[in-house]
C-alpha cells in the first residue's frame, strides 16, 4: 500500500463498503440519528442562551436602573455561584430624586406595573409619571387620586367611572382622559396611588433614566453608577427587555436546560450508540483487516484505512442529520410557545453553530471508537493476524479496570443519592450513564454470564433453541453489542416514567387530602385580592376563609461547601394557625400551626412551618430560627413551630400572608379554601359565593373533586416535557437497539449457508435467529431493569420516603413487549432476505 494522503486513501474504503454494506449502513444510521438529536438540542440551548425580550417600553430609556435579580455565594475560596430570584426585587423610588440631579438625565421615572381588573377585562396599572416613557408623552392634565386616564385599547371614554379590582382591593375611579394606543388595555393613576394600589409604597421595579439630547449612553451610566454604588444594577441595550418582561429569564433556564442538560445526556447515549454500532461495524470485518495485515499492510495503514471507511459513513450521515435534527427544534420550540412554556415574543435563533458542533461530535465519536476497535487488529503481528481474527476476544485488563471502577463509580453516587435530602433527576441520569458505562466496558463478561442464566429457557424451543444456547455462548461479544443499547433503554424509560409518575402520585394524593375545605374559589384573572378574600369570609354560612397566595423562597440546604440557597415552593396563608385546619390540612408531625404568626411590633419575631424533608434538608429544629430569603431576595429568619407531611401537594414552606405579600411580583392570591359551618344549606351558600362575581370579575367556585380534576390536568400538562424529552431519548435508544440487531443479522450470512447446507431447513434457522433475539431482548430487559432499580430506589426513599415505584400498567406492558416481541420480529425481515440467496452462494463470502 503507497503513502498517500488520507483524503486520496479512499478505493480500499470504497471497496471494503460495497463488499459488505451490512456492516455500515448500521453505523450510517446511528451516525445519521445521532446528527439529528445532537443538532436539536444545540439548537434549543442557543436559543436559551440568546433568549431576549424586546424593548418597548423603556425605548425612550437608554438606561435603567434595577436591583440586582440574582443572589450570590461563595463556593470554596475562590469561585462563586448566582441563582435567579424567584420574584422581582424591588428599588427604592427615592433613589430616583438623586439620579434625576446627576449631569446629563433629564429624567428619572420609577416605573412598575400591577395588574388592574374590571368586568372583561385586565388592565396595565401605573404610575401618571410612567407617561414620559412613551413615545408621544400625553399633553392631558394628569390625574389626581381617585382618578384615572386609560388608553383606547378599554373602551372607555372621558366621565366614564370605572370599577377596577387590584392586589390593595377594590377601588372606583373617574376617567378623565383617554390616550391612544390599541395595543394592552392600559390605565395611568396618580403616582403615589398607583404604588398604594401596587401594594408596595415607595418602591419601584425600576427607574427608567432620560438622557438629556446629546449625552453619550456609556459615559451617562458611568456617572449614574456613582450615584447609586454597586448594589444597584444599570442594564443598556438589549438587556432592558428583560425587565419590562422578566418571564424571558425562566423561558430562557428553560431552553437551557432542555437543550443543555437533555442535551448532555442525548450526546452521552449518542456517544454510546455510535461507539457500539462503529465498533460493531469494525470487529465485523476484523477477518478483512486481519488479511491486509497478513499481505503486509502496516499499523498506520490499518488506521488510515479505518479511519477512511469511517469519514466516508459518518460525514453524509452528519450533513443530512443537521437538515431534520433542526427542523425538530423548530418544531419544539414552536410546541413549547403553543403550551405557554416559553412567551411567544422570544424568537428562534439558532445558527449554524449547532449543525457545526454535531458535524464534529458526530465525526470525532465515530473516529475515535473506529480506531479503538481496530487497535488491537493493527497491533498484532502479520504472521498471527488471521488466527487471532476466528477467537472470540477476551476483556482487556485496561477495559476490566475501567468497567470496575465506573461500577464503582454508579455504587458510590447511589450511596450518596440514600443519603441526600434533595436528590434530583440529575443524579438518576448520572447514575444511569455511569452503570451504563460499566455495562457497554464489561459487556461481553456480563453478555456470557447472562446468557449462562437464560440459555436453560432456550432449551424448551427444542433443537433451534439448544443451537441458540450454544451460539450465544459462543459469540458474547456479538451478544454484548446488541444487549447494550436495549438496556439503555430500557434503564432510562423504567427510571425516568415512575419517577415522573410517582411523583405526580404523592403530590395528588397529597393534595387530596390536605384541601379539607367545602369549597375553593379561584379565579380566571390575575389573582384574588386580599379584600376579595375577606368578602368570601363575611359570606352567609362561611366559617372559615383562607386565602393561599403561592410564591417561592429560597433555602439554605446541604452541608459544608454544598450548602447553597435551593429554589423551595411557599405559601402564604391568611388568618391564623388554629383557623387553618379547617380548610387545610398539612398533617403536621411535629409542632403546632397555631404559633403561625408574622413578626410583631413589639419585635416577637415571624414563624414558619416547613414539610419535614425540607427541613432536615436545612439542619431546622422545632422552636430554632431558620435562615432563608423570600422571594425578592429579603433575608429572615423565622423561627420554625411546626413541620408537616403534605408539603409536595400544597407547598413546601408555609408563612402567614403578612410576612410574604410585600415581597412578591404581584400580591394576590391564587384560591380561597372556604369552609361552611356545620349544617348549612351549602345550595345557598354556593350561591352567595358566586354572587360576589359581581364585586370581584372572574370569581369561581368549585368543589374538592373538581378542584383535584383541575389540579391533575395541569400536572398533565407540565409533565408533556418530561415525557417529550423521554420519548426522544428512548425512542434514540430503541432505534440504536434494532438497527443493531439487524447488524448482527446481517453479517451472518455466511453462518445460515452453512446450517443450511448441514441439513437445516430455513424455519429451523429462523427458529434459531429469533430464540437468540429472545434471549437478548431478555437479557437487555434484566440488565436495564437491575439498573433502573438502582437508579429509581434510593431517589423514591429520599424524596417521598417510599421506596416502591407508581408504575403505569401501560408502560410497563410496553416496555415488556418490546424487548421480548419487538426484537425478535426485528430479526425476522433480515434473516429472511439472506434465505433468499441460495446456500451454496451465502457460504461463497459475498454480502
Amino acid at each position: 500500500m503507497s503513502e498517500r494522503p488520507l483524503w486520496r486513501t479512499t478505493g480500499l474504503a470504497r471497496a471494503a463498503i460495497a463488499y459488505r454494506p451490512s456492516s455500515f449502513i448500521g453505523s450510517f444510521v446511528a451516525l445519521l440519528v445521532a446528527a439529528i438529536v445532537t443538532t436539536t438540542c444545540g439548537s434549543l440551548l442557543e436559543c436559551g442562551l440568546r433568549a431576549q425580550a424586546p424593548v418597548k417600553r423603556y425605548a425612550a430609556a437608554p438606561i435603567v436602573a434595577t436591583a440586582d435579580q440574582e443572589i450570590h455565594w461563595s463556593v470554596g475560596r475562590y469561585s462563586e455561584m448566582s441563582a435567579r430570584l424567584p420574584e422581582h426585587a424591588r428599588i427604592d423610588a427615592a433613589l430616583a430624586k438623586r439620579i434625576a440631579g446627576a449631569p446629563g438625565v433629564a429624567a428619572a421615572v420609577p416605573d412598575f406595573t400591577f395588574p388592574a381588573q374590571a368586568a372583561g377585562q385586565v388592565l396595565e396599572g401605573s404610575p401618571w409619571s410612567a407617561t414620559r416613557l412613551l413615545p408621544q408623552p400625553p399633553s392631558v392634565t394628569a390625574p389626581r387620586t381617585g382618578e384615572a386616564v386609560v388608553n383606547e385599547a378599554t373602551g372607555l371614554t372621558p366621565g366614564q367611572h370605572l370599577t377596577l379590582t387590584t392586589p390593595q382591593g377594590r377601588h372606583t375611579f373617574k376617567i378623565t382622559a383617554v390616550l391612544p394606543g390599541q395595543g394592552t388595555p392600559a390605565a395611568w393613576f396618580e403616582d403615589d396611588q398607583a404604588q398604594a394600589l401596587a401594594g408596595h409604597p415607595g418602591r419601584a421595579n425600576v427607574i427608567a433614566i432620560i438622557p438629556r439630547p446629546g449625552n453619550d449612553t456609556q459615559r451617562l451610566a458611568a456617572q449614574v453608577r456613582h450615584i447609586t454604588g454597586k448594589s444597584i444594577l444599570l442594564r443598556t441595550g438589549a438587556s432592558r427587555g428583560q425587565l419590562e418582561n422578566p418571564d424571558v429569564g425562566p423561558a430562557s433556564e428553560l431552553l437551557e436546560a432542555v437543550g443543555g442538560t437533555f442535551g448532555l445526556i442525548a450526546t452521552s447515549v449518542a456517544v454510546f450508540t455510535i461507539a457500539g454500532a462503529v465498533s460493531l461495524s469494525v470487529f465485523q470485518r476484523r477477518r478483512d483487516v486481519a488479511l491486509l495485515r497478513a499481505t503486509g499492510a502496516t499499523r498506520w495503514q490499518i488506521h488510515r484505512t479505518v479511519m477512511a471507511e469511517v469519514l466516508l459513513v459518518a460525514t453524509p450521515a452528519a450533513l443530512l442529520g443537521i437538515f431534520p435534527g433542526r427542523w425538530f427544534a423548530q418544531w419544539w420550540f414552536s410546541e413549547l410557545i403553543s403550551r405557554d412554556f416559553i412567551p411567544h415574543y422570544i424568537q428562534f435563533t439558532a445558527s449554524m453553530y449547532p449543525a457545526l458542533f454535531a458535524i464534529g461530535a458526530t465525526l470525532g465519536t465515530a473516529l475515535a471508537a473506529a480506531l479503538l476497535a481496530a487497535r488491537r487488529s493493527a497491533r498484532i503481528r502479520p504472521a498471527e493476524a488471521m488466527s487471532e481474527a476466528s477467537k472470540e476476544r477476551r476483556i482487556g485488563f485496561i477495559r476490566l479496570l475501567l468497567g470496575l471502577a465506573s461500577l464503582a463509580g454508579a455504587s458510590a453516587l447511589v450511596a450518596h443519592v440514600a443519603s441526600s435530602s434533595q436528590p434530583t433527576t440529575d443524579h438518576a441520569n448520572a447514575i444511569i450513564l455511569l452503570f451504563l458505562l460499566a455495562a457497554s466496558l464489561l459487556g461481553p463478561l456480563l453478555a456470557h454470564l447472562l446468557a449462562l442464566a437464560l440459555s436453560p429457557l432456550l432449551r424448551l424451543l427444542g433443537s433451534p433453541g439448544e443451537m441458540a444456547a450454544w451460539n450465544v455462548r459462543a459469540n458474547s461479544r456479538r451478544l454484548a453489542s446488541a444487549i447494550t443499547p436495549i438496556a439503555l433503554t430500557v434503564a432510562f424509560a423504567a427510571t425516568l416514567i415512575p419517577l415522573i409518575a410517582t411523583g405526580n402520585h404523592h403530590a395528588s394524593a397529597q393534595s387530596q387530602a390536605a384541601v379539607v375545605a367545602d369549597r375553593i374559589v379561584s379565579t380566571t384573572g390575575p389573582g384574588l385580592s386580599q379584600q376579595a378574600t375577606e368578602d368570601i369570609a363575611r359570606a352567609p354560612g362561611v366559617q372559615q376563609a383562607t386565602g393561599i397566595l403561592r410564591t417561592s423562597v429560597l433555602v439554605t440546604v446541604g452541608s459544608g461547601e454544598d450548602r447553597a440557597p435551593t429554589d423551595v415552593t411557599a405559601q402564604g396563608v391568611t388568618g391564623d394557625g388554629s383557623a387553618l385546619i379547617r380548610t387545610l390540612d398539612l398533617d403536621v408531625r411535629e409542632g403546632s400551626l397555631t404559633d403561625l404568626r408574622p413578626a410583631t411590633a413589639d419585635r416577637q419575631p415571624a414563624t414558619v412551618a416547613m414539610d419535614t424533608l425540607t427541613a432536615q434538608a436545612a439542619g431546622a429544629r422545632i422552636g430554632h430560627p431558620v435562615q432563608l430569603r423570600l422571594g425578592d431576595g429579603t433575608t429572615m429568619t423565622p423561627v420554625l413551630v411546626a413541620t408537616y407531611h403534605r408539603g409536595l401537594g400544597t407547598a413546601q414552606v408555609t408563612l402567614p400572608r403578612q410576612t410574604v405579600a410585600g415581597h412578591v411580583t404581584t400580591p394576590l392570591d391564587s384560591m380561597v379554601l372556604v369552609s361552611y359551618h356545620p349544617g348549612t344549606d351549602q345550595t345557598r351558600a354556593d350561591s352567595a359565593l358566586r354572587a360576589l362575581a359581581e364585586r370581584h370579575p372572574g370569581l369561581q367556585v368549585s368543589d374538592r373533586a373538581s378542584f383535584t380534576a383541575q389540579q391533575d390536568q395541569d400536572a398533565a400538562i407540565d409533565a408533556w416535557l418530561d415525557h417529550i424529552l423521554l420519548a426522544i431519548l428512548v425512542g434514540f435508544a430503541a432505534v440504536a437497539a434494532l438497527n443493531t440487531l439487524i447488524m448482527t443479522v446481517l453479517e451472518r450470512r455466511r453462518e445460515f449457508g452453512l446450517l443450511r447446507l448441514s441439513g437445516a431447513t430455513q424455519h429451523q434457522v429462523l427458529r434459531m435467529a429469533c430464540a437468540e433475539a429472545l434471549l437478548v431482548g431478555a437479557s437487555g430487559l434484566v440488565l436495564g431493569g437491575v439498573i433502573a432499580a438502582f437508579s429509581l430506589t434510593p431517589m423514591l426513599q429520599s424524596l417521598y420516603q417510599d421506596s416502591t415505584p407508581q408504575i403505569p400498567g401501560a408502560f410497563g406492558m410496553s416496555v415488556v413487549s418490546a424487548a421480548l416481541l419487538l426484537v425478535p420480529l426485528s430479526v425476522v425481515y433480515p434473516a429472511l432476505f439472506l434465505m433468499k440467496t441460495p446456500p451454496a452462494e451465502a457460504t461463497a463470502g459475498r454480502e
